[in-house]
């Protein structure tokens, strides 16, 4: 808590000086995206950008932070803000809607989680390629790919922006990181890549969150009904 306190005053006062409102979910949200990517692809593996064993733990998280923010408020310049927020003096007026922004963010922070160096795949097959920094952008470019390009797949078939992002994407996320780092891949912990992975990715990325949506239903609907009364 003191933690998120503390950046928020950063954000808000320092740099990037914008309100944490309406831009705050916009930004926060390729934040999440960056730090994930920072974390699974590029820190944890055997050729880290920063070595963890040459700087003081406390130094490394600081070093990391900076680059993670810095590349955050990067990224951040693509977004446009939906109305009726777009009049805002903080609104990067980039050439990404939004509203297209989170739920294009949240595709590819699925398979950021899909494929890094612990879940799912877990490098495979870009462990293949010998350059280990190599495998860094080739696998981050794959990422980003597959999200932008599921993402429009989803909207083209009619699917709504919000309901993907806050209920398919998310459930597909948290459900990837329990079954690998939670349950250490089980019941296929015993398969070498790229099996363990196929299995991993049809569990947690279609059974899991299916069910996870079915149950989701069956608690929130009376909830939901009460609301609407």
């Amino acid at each position: 808590v003191g933690m998120a306190a503390a950046l928020s005053g950063f954000f808000t006062n320092v740099w990037w000086g914008y309100p944490l409102f309406p831009g705050g979910a916009w930004y926060g949200i390729g934040l999440f995206w960056i730090t994930l990517w920072w974390v699974l692809n590029i820190q944890i593996s055997p050729h880290p950008v920063i070595p963890p064993q040459k700087f003081h733990p406390v130094l490394n998280m600081a070093m990391s932070s900076a680059i993670c923010i810095f590349l955050a408020v990067a990224v951040f310049q693509f977004v446009d803000y939906d109305v009726p927020f777009n009049g805002d003096s903080s609104n990067p007026e980039g050439p990404a809607s939004a509203s297209w922004w989170f739920g294009c963010v949240v595709s590819i922070i699925v398979w950021v989680h899909n494929w890094n160096q612990i879940m799912t795949f877990q490098r495979w097959p870009f462990s293949l390629i010998g350059n280990p920094y190599l495998q860094h952008v080739t696998m981050t470019v794959t990422t980003v790919l597959l999200g932008w390009a599921v993402y429009e797949i989803v909207i083209a078939a009619g699917v709504d922006k919000t309901f993907y992002a806050d209920a398919v994407g998310a459930s597909q996320i948290s459900c990837s990181l329990y079954h690998t780092i939670a349950f250490d891949f089980w019941p296929f912990h015993r398969m070498a890549q790229p099996k363990r992975g196929f299995y991993a990715f049809c569990f947690s990325q279609v059974v899991l969150p299916f069910f996870w949506s079915f149950l989701c239903r069956i608690i929130l609907q009376p909830i939901y009904d009460l609301m609407v009364e």
